[in-house]
């Protein structure tokens, strides 16, 4: 009685520490990801709060229905993947339309033009053509509102000059 008391010790003492190998082991990995889900979110957030946008100024060509935004990059880091911009523009007071991007300007989306350094890259300082074929007047004063991929959002109102 005493050999099958030791091996039953011994057997429950494998088996412990198999338990608790698996246990710290799981308890590792979930602390991993917890870590690299706060890191990504502190991430986005630092992006968002170094960028700055100015708009400067915005004008309409009534032949083309067509809206010019210029706006300058006047945070701390550049801004890449334009083309995945958020933009909802229309009369200040009314409903917004929402635009797509398209390199080619067919009505009903926008494009950018980079005066600076041609490179897809918003750089700081570099201002930003964005044209806006609208195919319709909205009028005196315009709302821009634009969600950069930072997840920065910029809403402006300007009479157009």
């Amino acid at each position: 009685m005493g050999e099958s008391t030791v091996i039953a010790h011994a057997l429950l003492t494998i088996v412990a520490i198999t338990m608790a190998s698996v246990f710290a082991g799981v308890v590792i990995f979930g602390s991993y990801d917890i870590g690299n889900s706060i890191q990504a979110l502190y991430n986005s957030m630092a992006d968002r709060m170094r960028t700055d946008i100015v708009i400067a100024y915005i004008s309409f060509d009534p032949a083309t229905l067509t809206y010019y935004v210029y706006a300058k990059n006047t945070g701390s880091s550049p801004i890449n993947s334009l083309d995945t911009t958020t933009i909802f523009f229309g009369p200040e007071g009314g409903v917004l339309d929402f635009y797509t991007y398209d390199p080619n300007g067919t009505t009903g989306t926008w494009y950018y033009v980079e005066h600076g350094t041609q490179n897809q890259v918003w750089e700081v300082g570099e201002v930003l053509e964005i044209v806006i074929v609208a195919g319709k007047d909205y009028g005196g004063v315009v709302k821009l509102v634009m969600v950069v991929p930072t997840g920065a959002k910029i809403s402006y109102v300007e009479p157009i000059g």
